[in-house]
């Protein structure tokens, strides 16, 4: 029902990052200082040789803002989010560029994150983090009881099973329904007076579940996108050495191991732990997409360190970082934050793991490997420092941006961005519509 409206996010999302990047942000990230002309607008930038660093730092600010598209799915107006894009690829993450790959005080005081488990993701992750809490879930998402609390084992049945939870009265009564069938009975035997009671029941439940139903639109594109994201990441890794030249040649391809490594030990234990502690769910859906999140879990944890880590430490790194994942998962439903990709938890948390994990198993400044305590007091202000700048920056954004009328109506989120666009455009009734379509599902059903 949002598939249509969260494509066309995804592409002005890229189209706005560009504009941000290339007015202000690398300016802002890896010129002289603020105040200065030089790389605004792209001036200089083929005097100085700085194109392709351009290219590939732009991918990486765009990566940042798409994470936060994610999160926000399905609540807000494009128009706004638009804006957003614009300023977190123009302010909000080249300020933390500056701080570190710019060569600022960070830098100087020694702080490592080789490819941005923090400089990106991490910054993608905390400010979508901030989004989502600002906004609140989604509409139905999380059922209440009857004392208008969750219970955390309905919110986790909500959220593997897509959101609709059934009340114990219902549930026996579907039980029922099912087990008359699975017999060769009538369930609904117009001739016994209790059919038509049943059947309005049966009903009710059917248009709620309708209405309350989350799913993933494809899985199929989720699968074919999880292996596009392992290859890229394949390459931002490895291309995050710059030139390769002598010793560089050995870092890539340690940096390319370590990053296939990771994305192979998250998906495993994704697959095998994360509905164990965190859902009830039989739900073989649920098992594609906690994969495909483990993969991203693992290698997310180990991109602030793939060059400078040995190969059993990425088991290790990612093995951690994907079960701090589904605690991150498991907090989130206590706590009601609704995180349609789960993308805080994978770039945000692990990408903190990441930074952190260099502390300990760096080959040259870890604490394993004969380093001080003074590197990791480093990264641990490094992950602070930025995950307070990012949220303080996305939360006063989006504060103000839902002030504005940032999210969607109760009427459009419930009927989907595609829907509504396509009503409002041809002037159709939606209550009319909403009122057939639902007839026509239950009828099915």
């Amino acid at each position: 029902k949002n598939a249509q409206a969260i494509l066309t996010k995804n592409i002005l999302d890229t189209c706005a990052s560009c504009m941000g990047f290339f007015i202000f942000g690398y300016a802002i990230g890896f010129g002289d200082d603020i105040t200065s002309f030089r790389f605004y607008f792209g001036n200089d930038l083929e005097q100085e040789g700085q194109v392709s660093k351009w290219i590939l730092m732009y991918a990486f600010v765009s990566t940042c803002t798409t994470i936060v598209s994610g999160v926000v799915a399905d609540r807000v107006q494009i128009k706004y989010y638009i804006f957003f894009s614009f300023a977190m690829s123009a302010f909000i993450c080249p300020v933390g560029l500056a701080w570190t790959w710019g060569n600022g005080w960070l830098d100087d005081m020694g702080f490592v994150d080789f490819a941005g488990s923090m400089v990106i993701h991490g910054v993608g992750g905390f400010s979508g983090l901030a989004a989502t809490i600002l906004l609140g879930p989604r509409i139905h998402f999380f059922d209440r009881n009857s004392a208008g609390k969750v219970a955390s084992e309905d919110a986790e049945n909500s959220a593997s099973s897509g959101g609709s939870i059934r009340q114990k009265p219902e549930a026996e009564l579907m039980s029922k329904i099912h087990a008359d069938l699975a017999e060769g009975k009538n369930p609904l035997d117009m001739e016994k007076p209790s059919s038509m009671q049943r059947l309005r029941k049966v009903t009710q439940i059917i248009k709620r579940d309708i209405e309350t139903e989350f799913r993933p639109h494809e899985i199929s594109l989720i699968v074919l996108g999880t292996f596009i994201l392992w290859t890229g990441w394949l390459l931002f890794n490895a291309s995050s050495i710059g030139r390769l030249h002598g010793n560089n040649i050995n870092r890539a391809a340690r940096a390319l191991i370590n990053t296939i490594l990771s994305g192979s030990t998250g998906g495993l234990l994704s697959f095998f732990f994360k509905a164990k502690l965190i859902s009830t769910s039989n739900d073989k859906r649920s098992k594609v997409t906690a994969v495909c999140n483990g993969i991203f879990a693992g290698i997310v944890s180990i991109t602030a360190n793939c060059d400078s880590i040995q190969l059993w430490a990425s088991l290790i790194i990612s093995g951690l970082g994907v079960f701090l994942y589904i605690m991150a998962c498991k907090v989130a439903l206590v706590y009601r934050i609704d995180d349609p990709l789960e993308a805080s938890m994978i770039h945000g948390v692990c990408g903190a793991w990441g930074v952190l994990a260099t502390a300990f198993f760096h080959t040259e400044k870890g604490l394993f490997y004969g380093g001080g305590l003074e590197f990791l007091g480093v990264q641990m202000l490094g992950v602070l420092v930025l995950s307070a700048w990012t949220i303080v920056m996305s939360g006063f954004f989006f504060y103000v941006s839902l002030r504005m009328g940032m999210r969607v109506s109760q009427r459009e989120e419930i009927w989907g961005s595609d829907y509504f666009s396509y009503m409002r455009v041809n002037g159709i009734d939606p209550d009319k519509l909403r009122k057939k379509k639902l007839q026509q599902s239950v009828i099915r059903k």
